[in-house]
């Protein structure tokens, strides 16, 4: 090390030098561009990029809090907040089908095998639009079971003055593509016959 890097704050830690340097090559790489969007009139030039350099007190105090915030740790807390951003399910990615492609569920499986019926198999826009009406009519199927539960968790959040999410614009909507995707496959049986 020559002695003019011995005296740099970013000589005295290995992580500093990388934030540092690659600090110093973005802001090239920003001057670069600048003028190539001179020389070509570009949006660049007119809206220069600017990169904001945060002090190195800075740096350490965000990297101190960032080991504060570690989540919870107990398996209770752990438990309770895995559930955080479930609101009511309509939307979750569900395993509805068995390996081989036929559905888990024996009523499911009974609708599978009428709408195969119906309108044939072994096209492969049949099948996918078979498969896509079975998980739109179990998505219909569970809002009717969570429905009087929504009600009343509605309700309190409306006692509370909060917001309820809109649990009927997930149902509309997945009737919609349920009536879609049958409109589809009586469509593309029309054309075959």
């Amino acid at each position: 090390m020559t002695e003019e890097e011995k005296t740099t704050p970013s000589a005295q830690s290995p992580s500093l030098q990388r934030d540092s340097a690659a600090v110093q090559h973005l802001e090239r790489q920003i001057t670069a561009l600048q003028c190539q969007g001179e020389e070509n009139n570009s949006p660049l030039a007119v809206c220069p990029v600017k990169v904001k350099v945060i002090s190195q007190r800075k740096l350490e105090a965000n990297r101190a809090n960032a080991k504060k915030s570690t989540g919870p740790r107990t398996p209770r807390g752990k438990a309770h907040s895995r559930r955080n951003a479930v609101r009511h399910g309509l939307t979750s990615a569900k395993v509805l089908f068995h390996p081989d492609g036929t559905p888990l569920d024996p009523q499911l499986r009974q609708l599978w095998n009428s709408l195969h019926e119906r309108f044939g198999s072994g096209d492969t826009v049949t099948n996918a639009l078979i498969d896509n009406a079975i998980a739109e009519w179990a998505h219909q199927v569970q809002a009717v079971r969570l429905e009087p539960v929504f009600s009343e968790v509605a309700t309190a959040l409306a006692d509370n003055g909060t917001q309820p999410v809109s649990f009927h614009r997930y149902v509309r909507r997945s009737h919609r593509a349920l009536l879609k995707t049958l409109r589809l496959l009586q469509k593309k049986a029309c054309r075959v016959r």
